[in-house]
């Protein structure tokens, strides 16, 4: 029988209520982030001590980094219990205003459960045969390319830009807005040097050089399997980075969305709600319950130390710790459809390349 658990949005990221062992508490649901993750403070309430394997994957900017690697006993969400869930451990500590937030679910969790974000009605869908079999009569099923790497799993979609073309996205719900390629622009019908085009120059925390360009692309971005399922002139953020693009909420949360892994596919459909929109994500409680928007210093504040965060392809500023010894910030971004690029499955007893190392080493792809 399909079930509902009630979502909460934290700016823009999805928070719903789960219990890891005997310890209840709360995740984002992240469809871009690849592996499940556990604040380190989880793991030891809950016991899951690092297994000695780790995962590494690259920054939507291409670093290496890596994580240390655990099994949760069990994570239940809803009705939904897994056994033996594999998770990687990073420090949450600094991260101002995700008090109360011990983790990240993946699609990695949803790899056998067809799961539905049902964004009017705030809920999550796990699916049972005969729901699923519903949404896909009455939606729009379109096949996606779904990349398992060990314990990470993703999904890219086919996406029509304005001028025609077709390009791969990765579907992240943790994005905000729209995220390009700067390679795409002149074919998305953007002139970079424009004055409608916000620049920003900059280094991130590892000391690699980034340049973003903010403006609205003129057109739709649409499906290019479903026409239909389509958002006209979205905000969009140009960079170079390994993927063509990254599809964020700012898109999905127009539509009630179903991820059905096990048949490589998502299903689309239109909400019945008679409002034109979704809701922006700061009109809903925040994940301590309260009702109403956070309050303007709490909002710069979680905009400040988290989103831009995000913006820089990571989970936060803090950095990871493996018996006392700092790494990479754990990425936000795996390797993503850019296989020669490679990511790698570390098994158990691999120690981690050194920092130095990770971020121009060659990897090859565990399959």
């Amino acid at each position: 029988m399909a079930s509902t658990v009630p979502f909460q949005y934290l700016m823009h990221l999805l928070t719903v209520p789960v219990w890891a062992g005997e310890t209840e508490t709360r995740f984002i649901v992240d469809t871009g982030i690849g592996v499940n993750l556990i604040s380190d403070s989880l793991a030891r309430a809950v016991g899951a001590a690092p297994s000695g394997s780790f995962f590494t994957g690259r920054r939507m900017s291409g670093q290496a980094v890596t994580a240390p690697m655990t099994s949760l006993d069990s994570v239940r969400l809803g009705d939904c219990r897994s056994r033996d869930v594999p998770a990687a451990i990073f420090d949450m500590g600094a991260m101002a205003g995700l008090d109360g937030i011990d983790g990240f679910l993946s699609l990695q969790f949803f790899r056998s459960i067809p799961v539905t974000i049902d964004y009017r009605a705030q809920v999550l869908v796990l699916e049972d045969e005969q729901s699923l079999a519903r949404r896909a009569a009455s939606g729009f099923p379109v096949s996606v390319q779904v990349e398992d790497d060990g314990p990470s799993t993703d999904v890219h979609l086919a996406m029509r830009l304005p001028g025609g073309r077709v390009i791969s996205a990765e579907v992240d719900a943790g994005s905000d807005q729209l995220i390009l390629n700067t390679a795409l622009a002149a074919e998305a019908g953007v002139d970079l040097a424009a004055e409608t085009v916000r620049t920003v120059d900059g280094s991130d925390e590892t000391g690699h050089s980034f340049a973003r360009s903010f403006t609205t692309l003129r057109g739709d971005v649409s499906l290019a399997a479903a026409p239909l399922i389509r958002q006209a002139d979205p905000d969009v953020m140009f960079q170079e980075i390994i993927y063509d693009g990254l599809v964020g909420d700012r898109f999905l949360r127009n539509f009630t969305v179903t991820y059905d892994l096990p048949r490589s596919r998502m299903i689309f459909a239109h909400p019945t709600d008679p409002h034109p929109t979704a809701p922006h994500p700061t009109d809903h409680v925040n994940h301590t319950g309260t009702s109403g928007n956070p309050s303007q210093s709490a909002a710069r504040m979680i905009t400040k130390a988290f989103i831009l965060a995000k913006e820089n392809a990571l989970i936060g500023t803090k950095m990871l710790r493996d018996h006392g010894q700092t790494a990479f910030p754990v990425s936000r971004r795996r390797l993503g459809h850019a296989r020669s690029a490679g990511r790698r499955w570390r098994p158990t007893g691999t120690p981690p390349a050194r920092p130095s190392q990770a971020a121009g080493a060659r990897r090859a792809p565990l399959r």
